[in-house]
């Protein structure tokens, strides 16, 4: 969706299916949770770590991107009577409600990065286990 990723993320994970249970949730009303940047940083003393961890995205990766490929017909999604549609398939009406439903976005402002990763790694506690090669904190 346009956001820098920090390198120390974890790359896109989700498959079709779980790709299309969020979009499914964002269909039914469901709890979406929340996506997670960084403001833009400045120090009195600016540095490279300001320009690489300035306004990325630190948590909500998957979600985002599901999301993406939704809205560019590269996901096809069962209506409810359970037959896959994409995006430009959608009457103005249905696309309204889709847009409508709340998709929190909260923001952190650091220009620390081992704080940034520390944060990215608390998002995932309890939701989704990072294997050792995924954790920015190692």
């Amino acid at each position: 969706m346009g956001m820098p990723v920090p390198t120390w993320s974890r790359g896109l994970e989700w498959n079709i299916g779980q790709k299309s249970r969020f979009i499914s949730a964002v269909w039914s009303g469901g709890d979406l949770g929340s996506y997670l940047t960084n403001d833009w940083y400045e120090p009195e003393i600016a540095g490279r770590a300001l320009a690489e961890n300035s306004e990325i995205l630190v948590d909500g990766q998957q979600r985002l991107h599901s999301l993406e490929e939704y809205f560019l017909d590269r996901l096809a999604v069962p209506d409810a009577q359970g037959q896959p549609r994409i995006w430009s398939e959608l009457g103005n009406g249905e696309r309204r409600r889709f847009l409508s439903t709340i998709f929190t976005h909260a923001r952190v402002s650091s220009g620390d990065e081992v704080a940034l990763r520390k944060t990215y790694y608390l998002c995932a506690q309890g939701v989704v286990p990072r294997s050792f090669d995924q954790r920015a904190l190692r």
